[in-house]
């Protein structure tokens, strides 16, 4: 029977027996009390440290035996990976679609400090700025992003928020030249399947899978929790005019959502590199050939060694 009822228990709420209030963080949790500008920071400044984990709700048990819940670890441990194998961000950035060029990188730490950093880095090298195109046979030139980045965030915290801890798979986003994809595991929890995901812009999820990863997101304004998130991702998609999201899933083991490229964007990164390869000796003879070098350098058209032949060619 008691078997029967931790296993109604969220993941994300149960204790971990294999952990002790020492693997909680005091600096992390009084961090996030002052940025959700909650009374308790105040107050953690001289209660005990066990009172304040009962009263955040992040340890459970009696006084002798007080142990964190696997949320307490999410958050304020700086390396929860060593309780959930593999508890990371993983992400490959592919210079091409041939699958051999690309640069890997992981985010690890707080899930919260994994969900900032890889939005901060796909907000500084995917996204990047606002293009402008113009159109001779239209008055206003036509603007937008490669990728909008309220779509790229509010799919990456979904991710965060609804994948399985007891799982040592991590979050995978791939990154390719005309689309991201972004793979959690394992599916959404039913009724919410594959046919719902493709077909409606808006899903209201009665079950959770992380009840308390989901508190502490919301509290940190990471996620809304409101049944906004497919909207959002429609909507600012639209808005961006590019192609429509795609949503798959096999309904057991995973959920793969699929943001496609402006397919403008696309195209001019693609005249971009392909003017590169052609002329690779930096002749610069307009401030349009200086934009075209520095998005070939961002891009990865340019490698270090080429900007550091120009550099000692023109002295």
């Amino acid at each position: 029977q008691l078997q029967e009822q931790i296993a109604h228990v969220p993941f994300d709420d149960r204790v971990n027996n294999r952990a002790s209030l020492d693997d909680l963080d005091l600096g992390l949790i009084q961090a996030f009390l002052h940025e959700i500008k909650s009374d308790l920071y105040e107050e953690s400044k001289t209660m005990s440290f066990a009172e304040l984990c009962r009263a955040m709700l992040i340890a459970k048990g009696a006084d002798e035996d007080l142990r964190p819940i696997n949320a307490g670890l999410l958050f304020f441990n700086n390396n929860p990976e060593l309780f959930f194998p593999r508890s990371w961000i993983e992400l490959v950035w592919h210079k091409d679609n041939s699958s051999a060029n690309y640069t890997e990188y992981y985010f690890k730490g707080p899930i919260h400090k994994q969900l900032r950093d890889v939005l901060s880095f796909l907000n500084a090298n995917i996204i990047g700025g606002e293009q402008v195109v113009k159109h001779p046979d239209k008055a206003e030139a036509e603007r937008f992003f490669k990728y909008p980045y309220a779509a790229v965030e509010e799919v990456v915290s979904n991710a965060v928020y609804h994948k399985s801890y007891e799982l040592d798979s991590p979050i995978e986003i791939q990154v390719w030249p005309d689309k991201m994809e972004i793979l959690s595991y394992p599916a959404a929890i039913p009724p919410v399947n594959k046919a719902e995901m493709s077909s409606k812009r808006r899903i209201i999820a009665r079950q959770y899978r992380n009840r308390r990863i989901g508190d502490f997101l919301k509290e940190l304004h990471l996620t809304e929790g409101r049944g906004t998130g497919f909207p959002t991702i429609h909507d600012s998609m639209d808005r961006n005019g590019s192609p429509k999201p795609v949503f798959d899933s096999d309904d057991n083991s995973y959920v793969l959502v699929v943001l496609p490229a402006h397919t403008e964007s696309v195209n001019i990164e693609a005249e971009s590199n392909q003017a590169i390869a052609q002329d690779k000796t930096f002749a610069f003879s307009s401030l349009d050939d200086i934009l075209m070098f520095a998005n070939g350098v961002s891009n990865g058209a340019y490698t270090t060694e080429d900007v550091f032949t120009y550099l000692a060619r023109e002295g």
